[in-house]
């Protein structure tokens, strides 16, 4: 399901009702994640994650900075999962470094692998955080099953994650404050997409209860 605009159309209503807490949020993800070269980078982005999740599904929910805390109970399979992430980008910027030794068009035709790889991978595991904190996932199992989502519509969710890219950069312009507004702007719509896309996993499956047994038969 690709509802691009009203994705981030909702996404922009959300961030507005809780300005200060995500711009808050944004700053603890984006320094921790700097500060530690990426190992918190995980944790932090899927506790953030929970915060949004909440926020769409209990309209009464105050968020809590404090509960960006709730991404350490998934640390292990969230480092890994951004540790694949970073290998696979690792792997284009070799074949970027390679290809520059081509003569006259190698640099340009590295920076387009690299560019369009990198683009590809956010597409692929656009929903890899979302799935390790709401469903517990594996990292590996995470992986795929975002990859299982995308798949069927692939141009339609490249497209979004070329958008919320672009949104998330855009804040880069004066001085890089903007990003404190488009970044979580951008997090907020992928989380909504995340809702509409795998509505069947939004919560655990509650274990069904047992019928009773039958009566015993009334003797005559």
């Amino acid at each position: 399901m690709i509802r691009i605009g009203d994705w981030i159309s909702k996404a922009w209503e959300i961030f507005t009702k809780s300005v200060g807490v995500h711009i808050v949020l944004a700053l603890i993800v984006g320094l921790g994640s700097l500060l530690t070269i990426g190992i918190l980078a995980g944790p932090l982005a899927c506790g953030w994650l929970y915060i949004i999740l909440r926020q769409l599904r209990e309209p009464d929910y105050k968020p809590e900075i404090g509960d960006i805390g709730k991404g350490f109970e998934v640390f292990g399979q969230a480092f890994v999962a951004h540790l694949l992430v970073a290998a696979a980008l690792v792997v284009l910027w070799i074949v970027m470094f390679v290809l520059s030794f081509v003569p006259l068009v190698g640099s340009l035709l590295g920076f387009v692998v690299v560019l369009a790889g990198a683009l590809l991978v956010s597409t692929v595991v656009l929903f890899v955080d979302l799935l390790i904190i709401d469903r517990r996932m594996e990292a590996v199992e995470a992986i795929k099953a975002s990859i299982e989502k995308v798949k069927p519509e692939f141009w339609g969710f490249f497209g979004f994650a070329v958008l919320a890219s672009v949104i998330a950069g855009a804040g880069i312009i004066g001085c890089g404050i903007g990003t404190l507004v488009t970044v979580p702007v951008a997090t907020i719509a992928i989380a909504i997409a995340y809702q509409d896309n795998f509505e069947d996993l939004a919560a655990p499956a509650k274990p069904e209860i047992p019928a009773p047994p039958p009566a015993p038969p009334v003797e005559q």
